[in-house]
């Protein structure tokens, strides 16, 4: 694969920058400074875990990335292994985006997955969050996802919303995923 192919991926896959944060003296100001990611890291597969800190479940997760350059989409399938959402592990989730010239943010979406109707945005400075509705376990009413992304880890808590047959409130959890 040449180096342009790899650009394109990575863009696609996870546009994202590391944010390196210095703090001023006493009544100074703070000062980010945004560096790209090294992009030739990204493309591949993710390996790590989810945990479920309400209630002590956990699994594996895995994120096999790639692109369609002539076609300007990027594709991911992601892999639950555990009981997910009370079930046994889900079949895998293919996500795809499109790859406009320029982008700055990824818009995954799919609809009718094994764990439900998903919609995820990866900003320019690496933020991630995701939405999952639909899920096919009716006393699961949502799940929301807030992380972020850098060459080489995905950091993310979950919580997910119990419809009112499931008896309302949430449970927390974190996703860590690494390259």
């Amino acid at each position: 694969m040449n180096v342009k192919k790899i650009y394109l991926l990575l863009v696609a896959l996870f546009v994202s920058t590391t944010l390196l944060v210095s703090c001023g003296g006493g009544g100074g100001t703070d000062t980010v400074v945004v560096t790209p990611l090294d992009f030739t890291t990204l493309p591949g597969t993710w390996n790590g875990i989810w945990h479920n800190i309400t209630f002590g479940s956990t699994g594996s997760v895995s994120i096999v990335a790639t692109a369609d350059i002539p076609n300007s989409t990027g594709h991911a399938v992601l892999t639950l292994g555990g009981n997910v959402f009370g079930a046994p592990a889900p079949g895998p989730v293919t996500l795809d985006c499109p790859i406009p010239p320029g982008v700055t943010t990824l818009n995954f979406s799919a609809n009718g997955t094994s764990i439900g109707d998903i919609v995820a945005t990866i900003t320019g400075n690496g933020r991630l969050t995701a939405d999952i509705t639909g899920i096919p376990n009716p006393l699961i009413e949502k799940v929301h996802v807030n992380g972020t992304v850098t060459s080489h880890e995905i950091d993310a808590r979950y919580t997910v919303r119990f419809s009112a047959a499931g008896g309302g409130g949430t449970a927390e959890g974190v996703i860590s995923v690494t390259k």
